[in-house]
This record gives structure tokens, sequence and C-alpha cells, in this order.
């Protein structure tokens, strides 16, 4: 009798442990922690050269720069600044490609080049603190794209590099951080064709809001069929 109660408790026992194993086996696997990516942020861009020219960058004019790219509270800024990487590109160039096929790209701030020609030095990014917040500085130099602040020369290569890029910091696992359009001119007050066009007829609209008579008119069109308006 001692026997049947003994062999009964052990079945019982053995019976539990596969129940226990089974019911372990059932459980849902363990969710995989996914870290969610920094919002991307909006980055200032400042000429703090003390030259008195635009918050741009001037084919004739060596300058310095300060970027700022603030981050989320808690984020650890050196560790992100040690890999993070910029570059300065855009999709297309201002121009006809057919008629102006050598319009340049962009590149990272090192890799950039007119010619052969390393155009930024001294790229700096730093960890900083922004009202309180964690945030990246960029400090950087441009040299003239042409060796010298004269355009004269350059005046067919200047328009491969005119016009709008975009300034994108990247992590080291190329996951963009932030970002902020930046214009590259032949200098400041340079106007392509297009936007002196534009701002005519907005000195005409003005007149006319003024009672003043003006009217814009075209002196005919470039060797590239651009027409060259006047008023």
């Amino acid at each position: 009798m001692m026997l049947q109660s003994k062999n009964t408790r052990q079945r019982i026992l053995g019976l539990l442990t596969v129940l226990a194993l089974v019911a372990l086996l059932c459980q849902p696997a363990a969710a995989v922690l996914e870290v969610a990516p920094l919002p991307i942020s909006e980055v200032t861009f400042t000429n703090v050269s003390g030259d008195g020219g635009m918050d741009r960058i001037s084919m004739t004019d060596a300058r310095t720069f300060e970027v700022i790219l603030p981050l989320p509270e808690g984020t650890d800024a050196e560790a992100l600044a040690a890999g993070v990487t910029w570059s300065l590109t855009r999709e297309a160039g201002i121009r006809d490609p057919e008629l102006y096929p050598t319009q340049y790209l962009g590149d990272t701030l090192q890799g950039w080049r007119v010619g052969t020609r390393a155009v930024f030095s001294n790229v700096v990014t730093a960890a900083a603190e922004v009202d309180g917040l964690p945030a990246l500085k960029l400090t950087f130099a441009n040299d003239t794209f042409f060796g010298n602040p004269y355009i004269n020369g350059s005046r067919n290569s200047m328009l491969d590099y005119t016009g709008d890029f975009d300034l994108i910091a990247r992590d080291a696992d190329d996951t963009v951080l932030g970002q902020t359009s930046v214009r590259v001119n032949a200098y400041d007050s340079y106007r392509t064709t297009e936007e002196f066009a534009e701002e005519l007829l907005e000195a005409k609209l003005a007149a006319g809001e003024a009672g003043l008579y003006a009217e814009v008119y075209s002196m005919g069109e470039s060797t590239f069929g651009i027409d060259m308006p006047y008023i």
C-alpha cells in the first residue's frame, strides 16, 4: 500500500514537472527593446568671422562658422560628437545640366573640393549646452574658392557652386540628427538672373503702390538663352 502511494506521488510530481515545462514553452518571447531615433533638429548656422557678412558661404571671402544642433534632454552629446559626420550637399544645381554639366552637388565638409583644392578646414564637432540642454557645436572655416578674393577669372565655374545646399549631421549609424539650408554665393549680394527678375517685379509692384509708374522690360537673352530683364 505504501509502495503504491509512493508511486502515485512520483507520477504526480512528474506530471507537474511536464506541465511546468509546457507552461514555460508557451510563454511569449521577450520583446526586443527598440531605441527610438532622435528627432531631427533644426540646425542654426552663423557666420562668426566678425566681417559683418551674411550667414552664408561666400566664394570670395574666407570665413569661420558656428553651427548649433540642439539635442533632446538626456542625450549623451559627447558620445554623439565623437561619431558625427557633416555633409553639405544638394540634389541638383541651379542650371540646366545639359548647359552646365559640371555643377557640384557637394560632399562631406572634409571632402568638398573646388577642382583639387579643399575648401573647408578646421572642422571640429564638440559637445555643448544650450539653454540648459545638450547640443552639438560644429565650427569650421572656408577658404576662398578660387584661391583669391576675386571672381573675374572664374566666372565660368562660379555657377557650378552657386545655390542652396543642405547641411546635414549624421551619427555613426548614418541616421540624420539635424539639418539646415545653407546658401553658397559668389559674394553676399550676388543674385541669380531669376532672383534679380523677381526683385524687379517686386520693385514694380512697390512703385505702383506708391503712385509711381514702373515697367519691367527685357534687353534680350544671354548666350544660353536666359532672359535679361531691366526696369
